[in-house]
């Protein structure tokens, strides 16, 4: 009777496989210097533009993925991500 129950168990997770695979991905996380011109600067529609900003997006679409891109102070982008790390739970 067991032997069935865990057949029909292993049966049931390999069906309910696929559709866990099927879940969109996280985007993905950049963060520039949006004071920094020519590489990230403020654009007149909004957001940010510049080369920095092309190659993430570019990396992100041959990724198939989608990206956010903040915008920060330098001084403020190493320890950012720190203080992530730091509070995160283990």
């Amino acid at each position: 009777m067991t032997r069935y129950a865990l057949l029909l168990g292993g049966a049931a997770l390999f069906l309910a496989t696929p559709s866990a695979f099927a879940q969109e991905p996280p985007p993905l996380r950049a963060a520039v210097d949006g004071t920094f011109a020519p590489h990230a600067f403020p654009s007149l529609s909004g957001g940010y533009e510049g080369f920095n900003i092309d190659l993430a997006n570019e990396i992100a679409k041959r990724l198939k993925r989608k990206i956010i891109v903040d915008a920060a102070q330098f001084s403020g982008l190493v320890p950012e991500p720190m203080t992530f790390l730091r509070l995160r739970p283990r």
